[in-house]
């Protein structure tokens, strides 16, 4: 993970832009629903579990002031003392073992398709940055590298992964760019369906031919 990166901040930005969307829905009521109520609840809850394994100094800030508000969330969904605390505890002792249990079960699969991909394109290098990198709550991960070619040419290389609608990341593709010392020679986006390497990608810039089967 990126030393920048604060999970919970960016929990609580991605749960503002989910409800402006639900907002935008015709005819749909977030006045005080208890729907929306449970689903931010729910949206919160379960984003708390990811990052309270091990939350950074700098985002317990953030995850005691989202705690106190999905405390509010509860207290407003389960009025009667009783029924919040049987809830409590069964989010604590059940709900939270088996969401942690899929999601690192989920990354590691995700982790381990990454790391194929990478390798297959030559990033082998880049394989031991990707855990530390990718940040399970943001929806875009960058990660760049530097190769250096004939004499003061160089290619820069910027990986986007993008999460799809499972929570996974995924890698589409990568830019090159190919520079000498103050000026930008070409630049280009070589999608993976292409089955372009990072060799290959350096090689096309300087103007040489590759043979690819298609």
């Amino acid at each position: 993970m990126k030393e920048q990166v604060n999970r919970a901040q960016i929990l609580w930005l991605n749960w503002l832009a989910k409800q402006k969307e639900l907002e935008a829905i015709p005819n749909m009521d977030t006045t005080g629903s208890r729907a929306l109520i449970r689903q931010e609840y729910d949206f919160l809850r379960k984003g708390l579990y990811r990052i309270g394994v091990d939350a950074a100094d700098r985002e317990r800030l953030f995850v005691k002031v989202i705690e106190e508000h999905v405390g509010s969330l509860h207290r407003k969904l389960f009025p009667n003392r009783m029924v919040r605390a049987v809830h409590g505890l069964k989010t604590w002792l059940i709900d939270r073992p088996i969401h942690l249990k899929a999601f690192r079960k989920q990354r590691a699969t995700n982790l381990a398709a990454l790391t194929g991909q990478l390798n297959h394109l030559g990033f082998a290098h880049l394989t031991g940055r990707i855990e530390k990198q990718l940040d399970y709550e943001s929806a875009s991960v960058y990660i760049s590298a530097t190769g250096q070619l004939n004499g003061e040419t160089r290619v820069d290389y910027n990986l986007q992964l993008e999460k799809d609608k499972l929570g996974a990341y995924r890698l589409d593709g990568f830019d090159a760019a190919l520079h000498r010392p103050g000026e930008l020679l070409r630049h280009f986006y070589f999608d993976l369906r292409w089955g372009v390497t990072a060799r290959e990608a350096a090689n096309l810039l300087e103007g040489r031919a590759v043979k690819k089967g298609m």
